[in-house]
C-alpha cells in the first residue's frame, strides 16, 4: 500500500504547484451489496488452494471518511488529483448474520465543475484494500461454490485486495460546503487468510451508493 500512496503524493505536488490546491474532506453513510465470501469447516484442519468464493448476496452498511486533495485549474474548473478513503461497518446475511469489516481505498482522483450551475461531476480509480472478521464459530456448506475455512482458535480475518471506480455528483450548498452522491464499484482479486495468499480473479464484487457532505478548502 506504501507504494500506491507514494506515486499519489508525487502526482498531488506536481499538480498542486501548477495549478491552484484544493482539499476537500468529507464524512458520509453507504449502503449496498456484495456477492459475500463463503465459510466452511472443510476437512476440518486445512485450507485448500482458491478458497475464498461467491457466497448469497450481502447487505453492506458502513461510514465513509475521506479525503480529495490535489491541483484544481480554475480557468476550466478542473480538479486533478487523488482521493483516500476509510470505511468502517457490516456485512449481514440472513442466515450467517453480521460480520464487522473495514476497508481503505486510494487512487487518483478528477472533477468537473459544470459551468453557471452549482454541480461537479467527479471520477476516481481505486485500489481498495479490505479486511473482512469471520465468525470464528460459524460454518456454511455449498456443493457448487469453493469454500473458506475457520474454526475457533484460528485468525478469523480475511484480507482483501481490489480494483474500482467511484463516480459522482456534487452540489453547492454554499461557498464551501457540498452534497455529494457517489456510486462505487469493487471487485476483488486477491485474499489472504493467515498464511494462504491466493487470487480470486475478480469473482467478489461490492456495488454500494455513497451520500456525504464535504469542505471544500482552496480552489486559488
Amino acid at each position: 500500500m506504501l507504494r500506491y500512496f507514494l506515486a499519489l503524493s508525487l502526482l498531488v505536488f506536481s499538480l498542486s504547484s501548477s495549478a491552484g490546491f484544493f482539499f476537500e474532506p468529507y464524512f458520509g453513510y453507504a449502503s449496498g451489496d456484495s456477492d459475500g465470501i463463503l465459510v466452511d469447516n472443510g476437512s476440518g484442519d486445512t485450507l485448500n488452494p482458491g478458497i475464498a468464493g461467491r457466497g448469497e448476496d450481502e447487505d453492506l452498511k458502513f461510514m465513509d471518511a475521506g479525503l480529495r486533495i490535489g491541483g484544481y485549474i480554475q480557468s476550466i474548473g478542473l480538479h486533478i488529483g487523488a482521493n483516500l478513503s476509510w470505511m468502517k461497518g457490516s456485512a449481514n446475511r440472513s442466515n450467517t448474520g453480521k460480520k464487522k469489516f473495514q476497508a481503505f481505498d486510494l487512487g487518483p482522483f478528477i472533477g468537473w465543475d459544470i459551468p453557471i450551475l452549482p454541480f461537479r461531476v467527479y471520477g476516481a480509480a481505486l485500489v481498495s484494500f479490505k479486511t473482512v472478521e469471520l465468525n470464528q464459530t460459524h460454518t456454511e456448506t455449498d456443493q457448487n461454490e469453493v469454500t473458506l475455512l475457520t474454526e475457533t482458535g484460528t485468525d478469523n480475518k480475511v484480507a482483501f485486495v481490489g480494483i474500482g471506480t467511484r463516480l459522482g455528483v456534487s452540489v453547492t450548498l454554499i461557498p464551501i460546503i457540498t452534497l455529494n452522491a457517489e456510486y462505487r464499484s469493487v471487485r476483488y482479486s486477491s485474499y489472504q487468510f493467515g498464511v494462504i495468499d491466493n487470487t480470486l480473479d475478480g469473482r467478489i464484487k461490492e456495488e454500494t451508493v455513497l451520500l456525504s457532505m464535504s469542505i471544500m478548502f482552496g480552489e486559488n
